[in-house]
């Protein structure tokens, strides 16, 4: 199915109104093509996050996180694909877009209203609020968490082999210790056998 793009251009030093429409029910289908700018010039969105905010006539939120390509950063342009839940109540509802600094700045608009309008297909569909956003962001500090966990195990394992060879190094010190300590042992004892031969030798009446 091919997905709607509709250019909507937000003016951040502007409060003119932005309407888009659409039908109750869309799924995955629109793409809102953001162009972002303050006056004439774009806001670049290098480094930046940008996040969408939709209040449904009854109340519920929809929130999720647009894209941001490097090659169209610069140029303020971001987009963000609605889900069914954007649009799952028909009437007026309000939006807000954030746009937020990697140093925590935060800019805000509010100009994009969206008239959804009604479909009697979708009448029985529940709104309800929902969070890509945060539903993202609790996935990826899930998944820190678990390589945390995998670097720390990791960890405990390098060191469990290194108490091991250590522990094999030093027995093998001890086994050449005691190797050492039965040569010198040995070579006394000969010794020791040497001098008591010559003794004996000595004391030996000579035949003759």
């Amino acid at each position: 199915m091919s997905i709607a793009v509709e250019t909507v251009s937000l003016n951040f030093l502007k409060s003119s109104c932005v309407v888009v429409t659409m039908v109750q029910g869309e799924t995955q289908s629109r793409t809102l093509r953001f162009v972002l700018t303050q006056g004439e010039t774009p806001i670049d969105l290098t480094g930046k996050t940008v996040t969408f905010y939709v209040t449904k006539p009854d109340g519920t939120v929809y929130f999720d996180t647009a894209t941001v390509e490097s090659e169209t950063a610069a140029q303020g342009i971001a987009k963000l694909t609605l889900g069914r839940q954007a649009v799952s109540c028909f009437g007026w509802a309000k939006t807000e877009l954030r746009v937020t600094g990697a140093d925590g700045a935060v800019l805000k608009n509010t100009n994009l209203q969206i008239f959804v309008k009604s479909s009697k297909s979708e009448q029985s569909l529940e709104s309800t609020s929902e969070f890509h956003a945060l539903d993202a962001a609790l996935a990826l500090a899930n998944n820190t968490a678990d390589t945390a966990q995998q670097a720390v195990d990791t960890a405990a394992g390098l060191l469990q082999t290194a108490d091991s060879v250590s522990q094999s190094a030093a027995d093998t010190l001890a086994a050449a210790g005691n190797a050492v300590q039965a040569a010198s042992d040995a070579a006394k004892a000969a010794k020791q056998r040497r001098g008591e031969c010559i003794r004996t030798d000595k004391s030996s009446p000579i035949r003759g």
